[in-house]
């Protein structure tokens, strides 16, 4: 049965072991033979169906696959992991959901370098907020998202023209009007 496997495998990886011109990827190869015999027959049949589907990409694709592993192989442990568990997240996700978040990842890349670093730490202070003010925060954009077009431009612009010092005020006001109807 031993022989059977080996020969299968020279089999399934000759045409690439053929091709290794220099000892270091031979010696890959070699290790993985090793590998190779500890798997499960399901285990086996996922990397022959995975090869399969690698063989039938474009010279483009595979660049690209073997670019993007070349820079996961060089992140931190704890970087690699935090990718992992969100990939895992990411396919959990309803196939609108990849949609939805595939597009705001493609807005976000054509956005300029300043917008995407003023974004940045908008978020960072945002993450850093404490509760009340998170809930704050969450109750008026859900005021200002019921808002017709015509009513936040009319708000901005009013907003916009104010001097700073008045700002400061509506915006002390504003707490205290919240903070008096919890």
């Amino acid at each position: 049965m031993r022989r059977l496997i080996a020969i299968m495998l020279i089999i399934f990886l000759y045409p690439v072991f053929a091709k290794a011109e220099d000892t270091i990827r031979k010696d890959l190869l070699l290790e993985n033979i090793g590998k190779w015999k500890t798997l499960t027959s399901e285990e086996k049949k996922i990397l022959k169906d995975k090869y399969t589907l690698w063989k039938k990409l474009s010279p483009e694709k595979k660049r690209k696959i073997k670019e993007n592993w070349g820079k996961f192989r060089s992140l931190s442990p704890e970087k690699k992991k935090r990718l992992i568990e969100n990939h895992g997240l990411f396919l959990q996700l309803s196939p609108e959901e990849k949609n939805h978040l595939i597009q705001k990842y493609q807005r976000w890349k054509a956005l300029p370098d300043d917008k995407k670093k003023l974004l940045r730490k908008r978020y960072n202070m945002f993450i850093r907020m404490n509760p009340e003010k998170k809930e704050l925060f969450y109750k008026n954009y859900h005021r200002w998202k019921k808002l017709s077009p015509k009513q936040k431009e009319r708000l901005l612009k009013r907003w916009r023209n104010l001097p700073p010092r008045k700002r400061i005020e509506i915006q002390k006001r504003i707490r205290r009007r919240s903070q008096r109807r919890e």
